[in-house]
């Protein structure tokens, strides 16, 4: 393929580049890939330098033709390993969904955390000070405190509510004395 021989050309006009990734359009669709030159070595000058030193097994399966005059340290190849470019994206595209949905799950567990304790912190105590001042605005005198837990805002309007409610025992109290 052309691409290939143009990576193997730009290894060549660049010794100091040791990798490539990039993209390419393959008849399956486009893909993913990096590529790694192939430089020769010793042993390669072997079979590949001149026809006349190589096996002649290699001549016979190849022919005289192609694959020498390699020298040392030349550029003669190319490890490209492609992906289907539809693999990382489907697997970002699921990795995206999972993230999506552990983000929807912590948020509304968290919302639920957050009005539980709203429950049992703001709104069940503010509820019983509210029913204990209408069912004390009804003339119903004679019940008991309600306990305090804690010294928090609540806790503080709870106290001023009960030092409240006695005060108003004891001045109805003197009224009807």
């Amino acid at each position: 393929m052309d691409w290939e021989a143009d990576l193997i050309n730009y290894f060549r006009n660049h010794s100091d580049a040791r990798e490539v990734i990039g993209e390419q359009e393959a008849p399956t669709g486009k893909t993913l890939y990096i590529a790694h030159p192939i430089a020769t070595d010793a042993s390669c000058l072997k079979c590949h330098s001149e026809p006349a030193q190589a096996p002649k097994a290699i001549l016979a399966t190849y022919g005289a033709v192609n694959g020498f005059g390699w020298k040392k340290d030349e550029i003669v190849a190319a490890q490209i390993v492609s992906v289907p470019f539809a693999l990382p994206a489907s697997i970002g595209a699921h990795a995206f969904r999972t993230i999506v949905i552990y983000l929807i799950a912590i948020f509304v567990l968290s919302l639920l955390i957050i009005d539980t304790a709203l429950l049992f912190i703001v709104i069940r105590p503010v509820n019983k000070l509210s029913g204990m001042a209408d069912r004390i605005s009804n003339g119903e005198m004679s019940l008991p405190e309600l306990p305090v837990h804690g010294n928090d805002e609540i806790a503080a309007v709870t106290r001023s509510f009960n030092r409240m409610y006695v005060s108003l025992q004891k001045a109805f109290r003197m009224l009807n004395e």
